[in-house]
């Protein structure tokens, strides 16, 4: 996150391990009492979310890309060979593809 200001991406609600990394930081202990402890939290928080973004979802682009490039190679290899296995390679694939479009599309209508 370095220094600039905190964005929270309604992405990561659908991430399984969100409320884990929240729960985490904001468990940690602090020096302070009332409202310096909240806002010490809170910055922990922020920084915490920023890094496990990362982490977590990486660069979206380029993770759409990866996951396009992977559906149509085993799609040129399903095509050309059939087969249960390439079938099942397919759906993971496009799966995991329309999830990162899905991601896509969350991080985008926050702009």
């Amino acid at each position: 996150m370095g220094h600039g200001s905190f964005h929270f991406q309604n992405m990561w609600i659908s991430h399984r391990n969100f409320l884990s990394v929240v729960r985490e930081s904001w468990d940690q202990p602090v020096r302070g009492r009332g409202m310096e402890a909240f806002c010490q939290k809170l910055v922990a928080l922020s920084r915490k979310l920023g890094s496990w973004n990362l982490q977590a979802f990486g660069n979206i682009q380029r993770n759409i890309q990866e996951a396009q490039d992977e559906m149509q190679w085993i799609q040129k290899i399903y095509d050309q060979q059939g087969g249960d296995v390439y079938r099942s390679q397919l759906s993971e694939a496009r799966a995991r593809h329309a999830r990162l479009l899905a991601i896509e599309n969350d991080f985008w209508s926050q702009k």
